[in-house]
């Protein structure tokens, strides 16, 4: 057998409890909730770092207008700020970016902006007091340039936007800055700003979570909690072109419930869904998180067993056995009974195989398990296995 330690699989359970700032709590969403916001705004997010590119170039006409002399001065600034912005828009769309390199250029990218702004102003006559309500256009892009980031970084980066001027004006003692002037504009605009970035992001947050209980709903047998059979299919192949590359093997079990029309007749269906129910938990506990299962139609159950080669799947699959003949189902009024499954197994060493020829072959194993007596593991035969591997050739 493996190292690979079985792990139960546990479905997520929906709470309502919050953290700081009514945010819902850790572990409420899951650990990919800022990569998947990262991916739904990336598109987004690109769109506006390039029209903001535009606006920083253009906005040299402004420069002119209040001060033609001194605009000469600022031409290369905006072009730098209008490079800096398409360069973020690159990065956004590189594929290889991940959710924390984005962060630290955008970041980054957002103070360089900054820095670059208040030189501009440097430049221009009076710029200082006409550019003053410039700096509301930094609170305004915080809206159409940081939507992928998560609100703790949303709400450092309108700070930052705020705080950058004064902390410059106090490097550069030699200038006039008018710190009152602008702190009665901007920082009551810079608190409105989070204001509505937390909303949105509570927002996103709820529709988010509204989002994944629909794809739950779709993907998972409201039964049994196992992958619906269309579900199944999309995760299994995804699953094996991955492992192919890999050059590891894979298996697949299929279960079926003995004599279960049998219970049915005799205890009733809420039973039966009982026994359903019962044999799921069992086989979720035995596999890794990694694998993946679903209820495959009635009393059926298939498994895909990920980097598994032939003796640690039968050992898996004997295991599951095991334990339901081990399980006593409860009667409502009283006692209970034992059940047994059958299970066929087929592999494929390094994955060559195609999921529905795999289907097909454990399929047939537990047909010859069902036709010797049930309650036992049949392995499919080399030549099911064989005709598996090459109908991927």
């Amino acid at each position: 057998m493996s190292n690979h330690t079985p792990t139960a699989v546990q479905p997520e359970k929906p709470a309502n409890s919050t953290g700081a700032l009514g945010l819902p709590a850790a572990g409420v969403l899951p650990a990919s909730f800022l990569d998947d916001k990262f991916r739904d705004r990336s598109r987004y997010s690109q769109r506006m770092w390039q029209l903001s590119a535009l606006m920083a170039s253009g906005m040299w006409v402004w420069d002119y207008v209040i001060d033609a002399a001194g605009a000469q001065h600022t031409l290369l600034l905006r072009l730098v700020m209008g490079l800096l912005a398409m360069g973020v828009a690159w990065s956004i769309a590189h594929p290889r970016m991940s959710l924390r390199h984005a962060s630290l250029v955008i970041f980054a990218t957002a103070f360089m902006l900054d820095v670059i702004f208040f030189d501009i102003l440097k430049q221009l006559h009076d710029g200082f007091f006409y550019g003053i309500g410039g700096y509301m256009y930094f609170q305004m892009a915080g809206f159409l340039v940081l939507q992928g980031l998560s609100f703790p970084l949303i709400m450092a980066a309108h700070i930052l936007f705020s705080l950058g001027p004064h902390l410059q004006a106090l490097l550069n003692p030699q200038l006039e800055f008018p710190h009152l002037l602008y702190a009665v504009q901007i920082w009551p605009a810079t608190g409105l700003a989070i204001a509505a970035q937390y909303a949105l992001y509570r927002e996103y947050i709820h529709s988010y979570q509204l989002l994944r209980q629909l794809s739950e709903l779709a993907s998972h047998d409201s039964l049994t909690g196992a992958m619906t059979r269309r579900a199944f299919r999309d995760g299994a192949t995804t699953l094996i072109d991955d492992t192919r590359q890999q050059r590891q093997g894979v298996a697949i079990l299929m279960m079926d419930a003995d004599f279960f029309k049998r219970i049915n007749d005799e205890y009733g269906h809420t039973t039966g869904d009982a026994v359903l129910r019962q044999i799921a938990a069992i086989m979720q506990d035995a596999l890794r998180r990694n694998d993946l299962f679903c209820r495959w139609g009635g009393e059926e159950f298939v498994a895909l067993l990920q980097s598994m080669d032939e003796s640690d799947a039968l050992e898996v699959a004997e295991r599951i056995r095991l334990r339901v003949q081990q399980t006593e189902v409860q009667l409502p009024e009283g006692g209970s009974f034992r059940i047994t499954v059958s299970i066929g197994v087929a592999t494929a060493p390094d994955a060559n195989a195609e999921l529905e020829q795999l289907i097909i072959a454990a399929d047939t194993a537990l047909y010859r398990a069902k036709f010797n007596g049930r309650n036992r593991v049949c392995l499919a035969e080399a030549g099911s296995n064989h005709a598996a591997a090459s109908a991927s050739h």
